[in-house]
């Protein structure tokens, strides 16, 4: 995909082919991805444990299989990664996960090698059925290798995929247990996305958090600790500040935004969105089946049943009295004084990703990945179904002033603009006083450690990654690349960061296309290599992200493994990723190994590879 880690000296043609082969040999795996709703055995091995059996202080709520030494454990269906749902090590656990599928089903894979902070696949990540999870080990309440496997629905236990004792497991062979197919229902996976703040003027926020303040206040971003991704953000009824929600409920203050809790237990499926009362003294948030955490702000509902496909957004009435849940197949469920205004747009050709509402709460519009547009009550249609989008839309925001008029972003940072202002102030050619800002002058609150959930469940609102040159309406506007290498820190102090701190800030300079960040950490005389045998300089590395020509969508990290001397190292990273090239949508499992130095007391990556896994 897009082999970032270092330059290209094929030039763009050689490296288009080098794409092109690898979005071939990724094919597969996209093919693969489960719709048929059967659940697959995780691992191999024997049965010593059976799902109902009595216990001497419980009945035993999954199935146990066996096998010595060590072995794998692979995902049972497609589904989102979370670990510790239900706690640290309750009921004997040890370190384990679950995986969260659709129709509120979930696996859960109990006494793994890998933990929380040091996991093969992250908190948040997205798997597909036979993909490598962990492996065995011997803890909680564990006295040899196996794996305990649970199925739930709706958080409860079922045995009907059960083996007896002694039955020999084959991995990735089908169990008896059916979830239901998934084909018609699109996955979404929420990233932020685009706030209008004023007449002229609006935020972009992406899935790791740097904020693009256009004409507006920059107040900070890019935290860092946080787990899983970020999912959506919410600016303040008077935009002088703004928070960021993680894909595990953590909340990023900034600026007069207030924290009021986040974090919450309990929930099936990610945190995917969240909207904040107009008094910007509460907000709610949303999981993918429909529950809602409120903090400040009372609990209106959620929780809805016979819903089709996952949550994906949530909006707050003018007044802060109700809320409005939208799914992925565009049911709209009201709650509190939010007026139900319709719903369940017919004809759209890719899933519904996020609603926003006119100033008066008096309508909303719906948007589709592929930009369509439904208006219900007062919201007025104003275009939509853009030609020539990268990526896939992935969120919408309607005019706050009163008029009609929205603007769409879409996955790769492309705004599309209708009857809203054509032209804004890029945000690299703002005041200073914004700019400042940018090197990190106003410090995120960071979330407790948990919080008691003001009760039911927060609704996501499918959002973007702005990373790359944008298209706004017929004006055209250059993201700001937000710097990477800028200390967190007081002026003058000397801050020489590990080779762990260097990988992630690759990453995140990958993920943006934040060339400045890059020609930062990569050393001059760069050497690369892809599974072609292909050979890339810095420059062309940075010419790729320069020009467009390459744009990395999600680099989400699987593992990594680093080791690092006084002044050299080595990094070995497997990531999911995703790329646009030439328009076209690629998605891969790349393994990237690099050789890094120090150079002027900072790591620089002096040799790299990568290769599909």
């Amino acid at each position: 995909m897009r082999p970032q880690l270092i330059g290209r000296r094929v030039a763009v043609v050689n490296l288009v082919a080098s794409l092109i082969a690898m979005a071939s040999a990724l094919a597969p795996a996209s093919a693969s991805a489960a719709t048929d709703g059967d659940l697959w055995w995780p691992s191999n091995g024997t049965v010593t444990g059976t799902c109902g059996e009595p216990r001497p202080t419980h009945t035993h709520k999954g199935t146990d299989i066996a096998r010595s030494p060590s072995t794998e454990v692979y995902a049972a269906y497609d589904g989102t990664v979370r670990w510790n749902a239900v706690g640290a090590d309750p009921a004997g656990y040890g370190n384990y996960l679950d995986v969260v599928h659709a129709n509120g089903w979930s696996t859960r894979y109990a006494h793994l090698r890998e933990t929380p902070t040091a996991p093969l696949v992250p908190n948040g990540a997205t798997v597909s059925r036979g993909q490598l999870i962990g492996h065995t080990a011997v803890n909680g309440d564990s006295t040899g290798l196996h794996v305990h496997f649970e199925i739930l629905k709706n958080g409860a236990f079922q045995c009907s995929a059960n083996a007896g004792r002694g039955t020999v497991i084959t991995a990735k062979t089908r169990t008896s247990i059916n979830i239901g197919a998934t084909s018609g229902a699109e996955p979404v996976t929420n990233g932020a996305g685009v706030h209008i703040t004023g007449p002229n003027s609006y935020t972009d926020v992406s899935s790791t958090s740097q904020v693009y303040a256009w004409n507006g206040g920059y107040f900070g971003g890019s935290p860092t600790g946080y787990s899983g991704r970020f999912t959506d953000a919410k600016v303040t009824s008077d935009g002088a500040g703004y928070w960021l929600l993680t894909s595990i409920g953590q909340i990023y203050a900034y600026g007069n935004a207030p924290y009021k809790g986040g974090s919450p237990t309990g929930y099936s499926g990610e945190i995917v969105a969240m909207a904040a009362t107009p008094d910007n003294q509460g907000y709610v948030m949303l999981s993918a089946t429909g529950q809602v955490y409120a903090y400040g702000t009372p609990y209106r509902g959620g929780s809805p049943g016979g819903y089709s496909g996952s949550f994906v957004d949530i909006e707050m009435t003018p007044d802060g009295g109700g809320y409005w849940l939208l799914t992925s197949m565009g049911q709209v469920y009201a709650y509190g004084n939010a007026a139900y205004l319709g719903g369940s747009p017919t004809g759209f050709s890719r899933a519904i990703v996020a609603m926003s509402r006119t100033s008066d709460g008096l309508g909303y519009v719906l948007v589709s990945k592929a930009g369509q547009i439904y208006a219900y009550g007062n919201a007025q249609y104003q275009g939509g179904s853009p030609a020539g989008i990268t990526g896939e839309i992935a969120d919408v925001s309607y005019r706050t002033d009163g008029q009609p008029g929205y603007v769409m972003v879409s996955t790769t940072g492309q705004h599309y603009a209708y009857n809203t202002p054509s032209s804004v102030t890029p945000p690299e050619r703002a005041a200073s006083s914004s700019r400042g800002s940018r090197v990190g002058r106003s410090l995120p609150r960071r979330p407790a450690d948990s919080a008691t959930a003001g009760g039911g469940v927060a609704s996501p609102g499918a959002r973007p990654d702005p990373s790359a040159s944008i298209p706004l309406g017929t004006a055209t506007a250059v993201l700001p690349r937000a710097n990477p290498l800028v200390p967190r820190s007081c002026a003058g102090e000397d801050r020489r960061m590990d080779l762990h701190t260097a990988e992630r800030q690759l990453q995140a300079a990958q993920r943006a296309g934040d060339v400045e960040a890059l020609d930062a950490l990569l050393h001059p005389r760069v050497v690369g290599a892809g599974p072609d045998g292909s050979v890339f300089t810095k420059q062309d590395d940075l010419e790729s992200h320069r020009s467009g020509a390459l744009r990395i969508t999600r680099l989400v990290e699987e593992s990594l493994d680093v080791q690092e001397d006084a002044e050299t190292g080595v990094t070995r990273m497997v990531a999911a990723v995703d790329a646009v090239q030439g328009g076209a949508v690629v998605s891969a499992r790349l393994r990237y190994t690099r050789l890094w130095v120090r150079a002027d007391g900072n790591w620089r990556v002096l040799a790299a590879t990568f290769a599909p896994v």
